[in-house]
């Protein structure tokens, strides 16, 4: 916004290692983050970094994934906006855990 940073959001590509008794999430790239002030929030700020990110990931894979709690509403309205849809709830990543505990993983073809 003008000179003010009002938002960021990463991607990396992850190896995670296998995490017993779940399968483990596959290796690719994620959407690891995206964090928006909360004075900028419901603007679009999340929705361009979103698209700007895979974007990026699209030079560079044909897919691209993201998990997030089940209950973070906010995030997975996000993301269906970008065609991500559900893969497992039946994953594991090493040393994350979800509100609730029940994680999602999802996927977009780029």
């Amino acid at each position: 916004d003008g000179d003010e940073l009002v938002g960021y959001g990463c991607a990396e590509r992850l190896a995670p290692a296998p995490a017993p008794p779940h399968p483990r999430a596959p290796e690719g790239w994620y959407l690891t983050g995206v964090v928006v002030d909360p004075a900028h929030r419901r603007r679009g700020v999340g929705a361009a970094l979103t698209a700007a990110r895979l974007a990026w990931i699209a030079r560079r894979a044909r897919e691209a994934f993201y998990f997030a709690s089940a209950a973070n509403r906010p995030t997975l309205d996000l993301h269906a906006h970008h065609g991500f849809r559900e893969v497992t709830r039946d994953f594991a990543f090493p040393g994350v855990t979800f509100t609730g505990g029940v994680g999602v993983l999802f996927r977009v073809d780029l």
